[in-house]
């Protein structure tokens, strides 16, 4: 195995996990906006009904 093929699976590894953190961390924090206003719109709506 060469030194230099090693250097270039590690970085295409760290790359493509720093990637999939990233796309995770998007959609949390997507996803977790989505469910924040989903609360406000429930909490307005419970207020008018009463």
């Amino acid at each position: 195995m060469n030194t230099d093929n090693l250097g270039t699976i590690l970085v295409t590894i760290v790359v493509g996990y720093g990637c999939i953190e990233f796309m995770v961390l998007l959609c949390d924090v997507l996803y977790g906006q989505m469910e924040s206003s989903d609360m406000a719109e429930n909490v307005g709506r419970a207020v008018e009904s009463e």
